[in-house]
């Protein structure tokens, strides 16, 4: 076979200025850009995907602890619950629990000096219950926390106080519409944090507050509920753990949902983009498929007579197969090569500088995270290898027809 390698080199990598070098270099870019369409294209998904979860978990948890809920979507219910220290407590001993704390929503409309704007207030039992938020605090801090004095901060997101027009520090008013009563209970608050989660819808739609500011509007003796937030070590166990809270540990009328329960269509909507995943594989793939057939067939064309001669001098159909076959091999690893520094290069300049941004009101996040998805990297290279020497043993058949006589006559 060291005269077939010979051959199928100097095919792959002879005459650049010929006709077949020209369609040689086509090929290798086309293939190179095909690939590094993969690479981005998956890296781009995969990285949305866990970006726009991760948001959503950080933010919400991985599983919710209710009253039962005819519509689990609906985040603002109104039901509440005395809550449960020792039950948070058993639930936080469950393996793989990381955490568990008790959260209360209540709508509230806002109202600064110039401007009125409608959200839900959330409320926390401590400040340990603020660590998911630390790390997004632009200004300020987190509420402070003293049973023995009521309170009147809360913490806005940088959305709502542009939209508010306020700053760190400003005084605003809270007006509560509470069912029965015809005047509104109104509270004045001071402004002490700031915070951006990147998740548009979290941030458009929330304030942050101590659980204390809520009973004191609600007028409850104990601290009353919406629900229990519940966070996992690994986000693939959420309904394991699930089913075993609600098996185990909690009563009716409380019931355990998952937070892609309660964000179905979110979660539905991420899960839907890995089809077009496969639909950006399976393009690409065609288009790298139709150039190297085309090549294939362009340097079979090119080089009748030379299969003519090497036929007449004895050489079988096997080692001439192998001649373009591992021409083809060559000008593929080429491709695929500089598909992979492309596409690894693009996505690790997204990675470092974020140059690609998004619409988070569309998106729910600003920038557009990627991941190195490795396992994928590898499928993608190993499966064009594999598809291409496949597909490329049917033009290759040609070389089986042709006879040495008319062979030797082709110009």
């Amino acid at each position: 076979m060291s005269l077939a390698n010979n051959i199928s080199k100097k095919i792959a990598f002879g005459n650049r200025k010929s006709f077949s070098g020209t369609i040689i270099r086509i090929a290798i870019i086309a293939v190179g850009l095909s690939v590094s369409a993969m690479i981005i294209g998956v890296s781009f998904i995969k990285g949305f995907q866990e970006g726009v979860q991760d948001k959503f978990y950080s933010s919400w948890g991985h599983i919710h602890v209710t009253p039962f809920l005819a519509d689990p979507n609906n985040i603002l219910q109104e039901e509440t619950f005395p809550v449960n220290d020792t039950l948070l407590k058993n639930i936080t001993a469950i393996p793989n629990v990381v955490k568990a704390h008790s959260y209360s929503l209540q709508s509230v409309i806002i109202k600064s000096k110039t401007e009125v704007e409608g959200l839900a207030l959330k409320g926390y039992r401590s400040k340990a219950d603020f660590d998911f938020i630390n790390q997004s605090i632009t200004e300020g801090s987190a509420p402070a926390f003293n049973s023995n004095k009521k309170s009147q901060e809360i913490l806005l997101s940088k959305t709502s106080a542009k939209k508010l027009q306020v700053k760190l520090g400003a005084k605003l008013l809270l007006y509560f519409l509470i069912p029965g009563e015809q005047s509104p209970r109104i509270r004045k608050v001071n402004v002490v944090g700031i915070f951006s989660t990147g998740l548009e819808e979290y941030d458009k739609s929330l304030a942050l507050c101590n659980q204390v500011l809520l009973n004191d509007i609600r007028k409850d003796s104990i601290s009353q509920v919406q629900g229990y937030e519940i966070y996992i070590k690994d986000p693939a166990n959420a309904e394991l753990v699930k089913d075993n809270i609600y098996k185990d540990y909690v009563e009716a009328p409380l019931y355990a949902y998952t937070v892609k329960e309660r964000f179905e269509n979110i979660f539905t909507w991420l899960q839907m983009l890995s089809v077009n995943e496969k639909i950006l594989i399976s393009i690409m793939l065609i288009v790298a498929i139709m150039n190297m057939v085309t090549t294939l067939l362009i340097l079979i064309l090119e080089r009748t007579q030379m299969i003519g001669i090497l036929k007449s001098l004895g050489m079988r159909f096997r080692p001439l197969m192998h001649i373009f076959l591992s021409s083809a091999f060559y000008i593929l690893v080429i491709g695929l090569c500089l598909g992979n520094a492309i596409g690894l290069g693009v996505i690790y300049a997204q990675k470092t500088l974020g140059f690609i941004k998004l619409n988070p009101e569309v998106y729910y996040i600003n920038t557009a995270p990627v991941v190195f998805p490795w396992s994928y990297i590898l499928f993608i290279n190993g499966l064009v290898i594999l598809i291409m020497l496949v597909v490329l043993l049917i033009p290759s058949l040609i070389i089986k027809k042709i006879r040495p006589i008319k062979a030797l006559k082709f110009e």
